[in-house]
């Protein structure tokens, strides 16, 4: 717990200073930029370390990042998308058709938010 603690001086530190330490570790840590991550230097056993250094950093300090570099034809890229667009602008009943609930491998569609915030049938909504 970090109540309390001894410090080496044997002087109490208090939560304060603990979460003021916290604190600027987490400014330290604060990123200024999207990592952009180029994706054919994990293909080379000379790259692949420096590769997989950024990624860790990327995932654990920043939590996301863009990926280059895939190999992916724009062609394909550019069909998925549309793919994608002309999927989520069908009504409501033609996807739910493929619901993750209605698959056994729980792929497919699945609604953000399917009940919404302050519907009557929402029995959270009345609280």
């Amino acid at each position: 717990m970090y109540s309390r603690k001894r410090s080496a001086n044997s002087q109490l530190v208090s939560r304060c200073d603990i979460a003021g330490v916290l604190y600027r570790e987490l400014i330290a840590m604060a990123f200024t930029t999207i990592p952009v991550l180029d994706l054919s230097e994990a293909r080379s056993e000379h790259t692949k370390p420096a590769f997989l250094k950024q990624l860790r950093h990327a995932l654990l300090t920043v939590g996301f990042l863009y990926i280059k570099g895939t190999g992916i034809e724009q062609d394909l890229y550019d069909r998925v998308c549309e793919e994608g667009i002309r999927f989520f602008g069908l009504p409501d009943e033609e996807k739910l058709k493929i619901e993750m609930k209605n698959e056994p491998s729980f792929l497919g569609y699945s609604r953000v938010c399917p009940v919404p915030v302050h519907s009557s049938s929402n029995p959270a909504a009345s609280h």
